[in-house]
């Protein structure tokens, strides 16, 4: 479904330019990303899931429906606290600093953060309140995740737009203006805060 593809989509365009950053190979991330990335990205999708259930109090039918990543309902604050805290344990392991991968991480992933929220626009999920504003917007297909045929705000959109704002933010400015580690992060955290 296109909650899946937008996921992919802007996991694929997170790499490419992290990729690309020069403190990836400073950190000598080239050997070990795949293996973070892919733990990264199981987590998340748990954490996410499971964080999702719970605040809709709609528990999964099996431990499967916390994989299905394709079928939207992924809370975004789920899945970076979950990141938060099994992300550091393995960089530790590998011996990769922790402080410097995550300020590094912090410069990208609103992006990625704000393609997947498209995702959850197309999905139906995390939709707003019913609305009377012209930019509202109605869904109509059964096979989504919010009410149908009522006017509701596209929380999903606006989202999108604020964690947009926030990676163009840390990349073309607060990256050059916070050097010392953990910094970045902070910032990162920070916005996301406002953005929730």
């Amino acid at each position: 479904n296109m909650f899946g593809l937008m996921a992919a989509i802007g996991l694929l365009i997170f790499y490419w330019l992290l990729a690309r950053h020069p403190q990836f190979k400073t950190l000598h991330l080239q050997e070990s990303f795949s293996s973070i990335l892919i733990l990264g990205a199981a987590v998340a999708i748990i954490g996410g899931k499971l964080a999702y259930h719970v605040a809709e109090k709609e528990f999964p039918e099996s431990a499967w429906d916390l994989f299905a990543f394709w079928q939207g309902g992924i809370s975004v604050l789920g899945a970076t606290v979950s990141i938060l805290l099994v992300i550091p344990a393995y960089l530790h392991y590998k011996k990769i600093p922790i402080l410097p991968f995550a300020d590094l991480i912090s410069i990208h992933i609103a992006l990625f953060q704000s393609i997947a929220r498209l995702g959850c626009y197309f999905a139906g999920c995390c939709y707003g309140a019913t609305t009377k504003v012209p930019w509202a917007i109605m869904y109509t297909n059964a096979g989504c995740l919010a009410p149908l045929y009522k006017n509701i705000h596209p929380t999903q959109l606006y989202s999108a737009l604020i964690l947009l704002g926030i990676f163009l933010l840390m990349y073309f400015v607060l990256q050059y203006r916070f050097k010392k580690p953990g910094q970045l992060l902070c910032v990162y955290l920070m916005c996301m805060s406002m953005e929730r």
